[in-house]
């Protein structure tokens, strides 16, 4: 939950979320980040790692 907190405060990108980013959850990704952009947080930056 503070991670949430954090990324909806603006105080982190989501890129930051190790599980989804750099572990054993990748296949999340996507939906991460289209979550995160539906809650209007940028991530124009990470569209690149959608694929």
């Amino acid at each position: 939950m503070a991670f949430a907190f954090r990324l909806w405060n603006a105080e982190v990108s989501p890129a930051k979320c190790e599980p989804v980013f750099g572990g054993e959850f990748g296949r999340l990704r996507p939906a991460l980040l289209t979550i995160c952009a539906g809650l209007g947080i940028d991530v124009t930056a990470l569209d690149d790692m959608l694929e």
